[in-house]
């Protein structure tokens, strides 16, 4: 079911947090919870309807509001779930160095998840 992932608009996840375990040994679901919301954020202007449902679904906000907003309450949900259970803020955190940020780049966009990120990777 994981794969399924990979054809829901968040192939960006996927395709930066690739690198970021093949260069730092880090698990890929941990480096996936660190990116998602930025991804999410990246994504906010083709993603506002399907965020819409997801919101309304889970409680945090009606069914009347708009997409950006929806997009907002789920990396809101998000980030309070990564406090709660401890995972890390930011790439930085999990001990990637701003010196490979270009290679991590360079490499997410040849990932073969970056094709299904709903805004295109270059």
């Amino acid at each position: 079911m994981a794969a399924t992932a990979f054809q829901k608009d968040l192939g960006a996840v996927h395709s930066v947090s690739h690198p970021i375990g093949a260069i730092y040994g880090v698990h890929n679901g941990l480096t996936n919870g660190v990116v998602m919301p930025h991804v999410l954020a990246f994504n906010a202007p083709n993603i506002g309807d399907k965020m819409q449902r997801l919101a309304a679904y889970i409680g945090w906000i009606d069914g009347k509001s708009s997409g950006a907003s929806a997009v907002r309450a789920i990396n809101d949900w998000i980030l309070q779930l990564r406090s709660e259970i401890g995972i890390s803020a930011t790439i930085a955190d999990i001990g990637v160095e701003k010196e490979k940020f270009a290679d991590i780049a360079r490499l997410a966009v040849v990932d073969p998840t970056a094709g299904t990120n709903p805004v295109p990777l270059n």
